[in-house]
C-alpha cells in the first residue's frame, strides 16, 4: 500500500544532486482525513505560486491531480505525502494548495486553502487535514455567515465568507501557515489516520 501521493515535479521537484549545492529548499506535505472514503471518494488538490483563490483560478496552475480514494493499487489511502521543492525562480513566493472534495460547485462544501513559504535550504513538513467537523453544515446566522445566495452552509464555506479556512481542527483559521507551524526536518513520519474514528459508512 503506497502511502506517496505524488511527486510535483512543475514546482521544481528534482531527484538526487551531487556535490557542494545547497540544502534543498523542500516541503513534505501530508494530507490526512478522519473522513472515511465513503464520505469523501474524490479528492482535487491544486497549486500554484502567489494564488489567491478568491479571485478564481491563476493563469496556470502549477499542479492539478484529481485523486480518487480506496484500497486498491489504483487509488490513493490517507495518510499521504508529497515532495515539494522550490524552483530557482521561485525560493522566496508563496506557494498556495487547495485541497477539496472534487466538487463542481464555486465553493465546494469541503476545502481546505493553504498559503505558506518556503524556508530557505530546509526540509519542512506541512500537515493537511481534512476534518470530518469542517462538512458539517448550519444556518446562515450571525457566528456562521454563509457566502451569497446560501442560507445554509458547512463549516468550510462559512470559514471561507470570513476570508479564512477550515483547518486541522476543525475551525476557522488564516489561510496563511507561518514558518512556526512547519515541523522541521520532514522526517516526522505520517500521523496514524483517523478515519475510522470518523462517522460511519454505514
Amino acid at each position: 500500500m503506497s502511502r506517496s501521493l505524488v511527486a510535483l515535479a512543475a514546482l521544481g521537484l528534482s531527484v538526487g544532486a551531487g556535490g557542494c549545492k545547497p540544502a534543498r529548499t523542500q516541503l513534505l506535505v501530508v494530507l490526512d482525513t478522519d473522513i472515511p472514503d465513503c464520505h469523501l471518494s474524490d479528492i482535487h488538490l491544486r497549486c500554484a505560486y502567489n494564488w489567491d483563490p478568491a479571485t478564481g483560478d491563476p493563469p496556470s496552475l502549477t499542479c492539478d491531480y484529481p485523486f480518487h480514494r480506496g484500497q486498491s493499487a489504483a487509488t490513493i489511502h490517507l495518510p499521504g505525502s508529497f515532495g515539494v521543492t522550490a524552483s530557482d525562480t521561485h525560493q522566496n513566493d508563496w506557494v498556495t494548495l487547495v485541497v477539496d472534495d472534487s466538487s463542481t460547485s464555486t465553493i465546494p462544501a469541503l476545502r481546505r486553502i493553504v498559503k505558506v513559504q518556503f524556508v530557505p535550504h530546509e526540509t519542512m513538513q506541512l500537515v493537511i487535514r481534512l476534518a470530518s467537523a469542517c462538512t458539517v453544515s448550519a444556518a446562515v446566522s450571525a457566528t456562521h455567515p454563509c457566502p451569497p445566495g446560501l442560507s445554509v452552509c458547512t463549516l468550510s464555506q462559512s470559514c471561507e465568507a470570513q476570508m479564512q479556512t477550515c483547518g486541522n481542527a476543525g475551525t476557522c483559521r488564516p489561510i496563511e501557515v507561518m514558518a512556526s507551524e512547519l515541523t522541521a526536518g520532514g522526517d516526522g513520519g505520517l500521523p496514524d489516520s483517523s478515519a475510522e474514528d470518523a462517522r460511519s459508512c454505514d
